[in-house]
C-alpha cells in the first residue's frame, strides 16, 4: 500500500522540483537584470536621476513576480490539459454498456414480488478466474437470504451481476419472470435497491444526496431520516440543506443515510393500482461490517419493519447478522455448497457451522 502511495506521489514531486528549478532560474535572471540596471546607473550617473534608478529597480522586481505567476499558471494549465486528455482517452476507450437486443416491456412496479431464479451462471472479472462458476440458486419472493463464505467465494460478485456491474459470460437470471439481460442497465439500478459496504455521498446537501432527481417533498425525506434515527443529528446541522463533506458524517451515519435513501426509493412504488402492497429486492453488501453495534441494531430494525415484504440478499461479514434469515447460502469458489435454514445448517456438521464456530473462536 505504501509503495502505491509513493508511486502516486512521484509525478507531483517531479512537478514541484521542476517548478523550484524554474523559480531559481527566474530569480537568477532577475538578479542579473538588477545588476545590469545598477551598473548602467553607475556608468551613466551623470545622465540619470535617483528616481529613475529606483523606478527601474522596482520594475525589475515586479517583473520577477509577474514571471513567477506566469510560471505557476502555465504549469497548472499543462497539468489540467493532461488531465483532460486522459479523461477523453478513458471516455473514448471505455465501451458503453450494451443495450438489450430485445428490450422487455416492464410494468411501472417491476419487480413486484422479488422472485429470483439463477441457472448455470458463469462470470469473471477481466484477466481473472471465474468469480461465479455454474452458479444456480432459486429464491422465493419475500425471502431474506444470507450470503456467506470465505473471501473470494463470489458473494459480492453475485450482487454485482444482479446490478449489471459485472456481465455474465453465460447462464440466465430471471427476476419476476423477466430475463435480466432484456432490461436496460439504468432501469435495473433504479428498480433494485442496494446499500454498499462503503456508502458514496456527493459533496452537496443532504437533500440532494437523498433525492438527486427532486422527486420527493421535505416531509417524505424527514420521515425517512426519522425512521433511521438520523433526523435529530441532521436537524442540528441545518436540516435538509446541510452540506455533506468528507468528514461531516461517520461511517455509521453514512450507512443510515443510504438506508434512508432506500426507504424513499421504496415509497415510490409501495402500492400498485389494485391497492396491493408491493415487494421488491434489497441488496446489502456487508452494509454493517464497519459500524458499531448501536447503528447495526438500528439498521436491522429498520430492515425488518420497512422491508418485510421485500426479497433481501445480505452479504455478511458478521455471521450473527444473518441468523434471522429464512435461508443461508454458503458460497465457495463461485458455487453454492450449502443452501438451507440457519437452524438446519447449525444443527449439523456443515460448512456454515464451521465458519460460524471459527468466527466465534476468533472473536474470543
Amino acid at each position: 500500500m505504501i509503495d502505491k502511495v509513493d508511486r502516486s506521489q512521484v509525478p507531483y514531486y517531479l512537478l514541484y522540483c521542476a517548478q523550484r528549478w524554474l523559480q531559481l532560474v527566474l530569480d537568477l535572471i532577475v538578479a542579473a537584470l538588477a545588476v545590469v540596471v545598477v551598473t548602467l546607473a553607475v556608468k551613466l550617473r551623470s545622465s540619470t536621476t535617483p528616481g529613475s534608478l529606483g523606478l527601474s529597480l522596482n520594475n525589475v522586481l515586479s517583473f520577477n513576480e509577474t514571471l513567477t505567476l506566469l510560471l505557476q499558471y502555465w504549469t497548472q494549465l499543462e497539468v489540467s490539459l493532461g488531465a483532460i486528455s486522459r479523461i477523453r482517452e478513458f471516455s473514448d476507450q471505455t465501451p458503453l454498456e450494451p443495450a438489450p437486443d430485445s428490450p422487455a416491456v416492464l410494468t411501472d412496479t417491476w419487480p413486484e414480488y422479488g422472485g429470483i431464479e439463477i441457472c448455470d451462471l458463469n462470470a469473471r472479472y477481466t484477466g481473472a478466474n471465474l468469480a461465479l462458476s455454474n452458479f444456480t440458486i432459486s429464491i422465493r419472493p419475500g425471502e431474506k437470504i444470507g450470503l456467506c463464505g470465505r473471501s473470494g467465494s463470489g458473494k459480492s460478485s453475485l450482487l454485482s451481476i444482479l446490478l449489471r456491474l459485472l456481465e455474465p459470460l453465460n447462464g440466465s437470471i430471471i427476476i419476476d419472470c423477466v430475463d435480466l439481460t432484456c432490461i436496460y442497465h439504468k432501469t435495473i439500478r433504479e428498480r433494485l435497491l442496494s446499500i454498499p459496504q462503503d456508502s458514496f455521498l456527493l459533496q452537496n446537501t443532504i437533500r440532494f444526496n437523498l433525492d438527486p432527481q427532486a422527486e420527493y417533498n421535505d416531509t417524505q425525506m424527514i420521515t425517512a431520516l426519522s425512521k433511521v434515527s438520523l433526523w435529530p443529528v441532521i436537524e442540528k446541522r441545518g436540516g435538509l440543506d446541510a452540506k455533506v463533506t468528507s468528514n461531516s458524517l461517520s461511517q455509521g451515519q453514512k450507512q443510515l443515510l443510504s438506508l434512508a435513501r432506500a426507504i424513499i426509493g421504496k415509497e415510490k412504488r409501495k402500492i400498485n393500482s389494485k391497492g396491493q402492497v408491493l415487494g421488491g429486492i434489497l441488496l446489502l453488501d456487508e452494509a454493517t461490517s464497519n459500524i458499531d453495534t448501536t447503528t447495526d441494531s438500528i439498521i436491522q430494525r429498520v430492515i425488518r419493519d420497512e422491508f418485510s415484504v421485500y426479497t433481501i440478499l445480505v452479504v455478511a461479514h458478521r455471521l450473527d447478522t444473518i441468523l434471522d434469515s429464512d435461508r443461508i447460502a454458503v458460497l465457495d469458489s463461485g458455487k453454492v455448497v450449502e443452501f438451507d435454514s440457519p437452524e438446519t445448517l447449525l444443527s449439523k456438521d456443515s460448512a456454515f457451522s464451521a465458519l460460524y464456530n471459527a468466527r466465534n473462536m476468533k472473536e474470543l
